[in-house]
């Protein structure tokens, strides 16, 4: 996933928000089926942490895994 400094005076499209935002912070839910429902299309790279057990999960090759 790429890294984009904004410059200001310039248009931030959806499609950025998206790639550069969204896809690069670290998502908190309480618990996995949480997890599920507020990101349905996972990409390679996307972070989270759950708040129930007290871990962070990134998402690889089609599956969360712990990252601690």
């Amino acid at each position: 996933m790429a890294y984009k400094v904004f410059v200001n005076g310039f248009p931030l499209n959806a499609s950025e928000l998206n790639t550069y935002l969204m896809k690069q912070s670290i998502a908190v839910f309480v618990d996995a089926t949480a997890r599920d429902a507020g990101i349905t299309s996972p990409a390679n790279g996307m972070l989270c942490y759950l708040t129930g057990t007290h871990k962070f999960q990134g998402y690889a090759n089609g599956a969360w895994v712990d990252l601690n």
